[in-house]
């Protein structure tokens, strides 16, 4: 019942919050790790959005030294999403370092549950996640909170492809709000649970 009342306050509070500060959704949504160090063991690329994802993590490449590129995501037809979004990164860079694959993610709470076996495999320690602007706040509160209960230190770094989605005034575009409104939605219902 207290989880209850405590959801109901935030939601008001939240509601309230988002009406007047319309632009300013962006301090809820979009979080970046304040820098990257020039050496990580792999960049990690979310399932999700149309590719602006995997051309992010493949330019993050040229940018970053990394010993793999992790695609991370579920099935997709007769498929992968990791194995399409693998496909993908293959032609836009011919200098890719070893691509590995999870599989087995459906969702954000998902990926770094099923990403701890290929860490523990390949040593994996730090590492860039990368996924769209509006998802990396969620992202981090997900990683954070996971890596906070191992007992292995872990360097998070979370980055942002582009989202197509204008902060200051995404209220005025019907695929801006749908995507906002989504992600306010499932931040409300992550908070919760």
């Amino acid at each position: 019942m207290n989880r209850l009342i405590v959801g109901i306050i935030f939601l008001f509070a939240f509601g309230l919050s988002v009406f007047f500060g319309l632009p300013y959704v962006d301090k809820v949504l979009v979080y970046e790790s304040p820098s990257f160090p020039k050496t990580v063991d792999a960049v990690i690329v979310l399932e999700g959005g149309i590719g602006q994802r995997v051309t992010e993590g493949v330019a993050l490449l040229e940018k970053t030294e990394a010993s793999y590129l992790i695609m991370t995501g579920g099935a997709y037809f007769h498929t992968t999403s990791p194995r399409l979004m693998g496909q993908f990164a293959k032609r836009l860079s011919n200098n890719l370092p070893e691509i590995l694959y999870e599989e087995n993610s459906l969702s954000t709470y998902d990926h770094p549950i099923n990403l701890m076996p290929i860490f523990n495999h390949y040593n994996i320690r730090s590492f860039i996640v990368v996924t769209s602007q509006y998802h990396t706040a969620r992202t981090k509160a997900v990683f954070d909170a996971y890596f906070k209960g191992q007992k292995n230190d872990f360097e998070v770094y979370i980055h942002g492809a582009s989202d197509g989605i204008d902060y200051s005034r995404w209220w005025k575009d019907h695929e801006m709000k749908q995507r906002v409104g989504i992600e306010l939605l499932k931040r409300i219902y992550y908070f919760l649970n």
